[in-house]
């Protein structure tokens, strides 16, 4: 089981910070719903996710984030990157 309060440390999530998740793989929706559920315009921190490499076109909210100084993360398996 994932710890959330660990998760958060790592990708320094702070307490009063407002989360939005981008393209979350079905595995991860019950964990992440915890996170946030904002839109990802209104969030403080942005969680993109690219399981394949065509995923990367549709996380432009992530890089939008990124552009306004706001924390912005993209996840990709381990195993190989993306699309591997």
């Amino acid at each position: 089981m994932v710890d959330i309060g660990e998760f958060a440390r790592k990708l320094r999530i702070e307490p009063g910070h407002r989360v939005a998740v981008v393209n979350e793989p079905p595995e991860c929706a019950s964990f992440l719903s915890r996170a946030g559920g904002l839109e990802p315009n209104r969030a403080d921190v942005v969680i993109g996710f690219a399981i394949e490499r065509a995923d990367l076109a549709s996380l432009n909210l992530v890089y939008a984030a990124a552009l306004a100084a706001r924390l912005a993360w993209v996840s990709y398996p381990r195993s190989g990157g993306v699309g591997h």
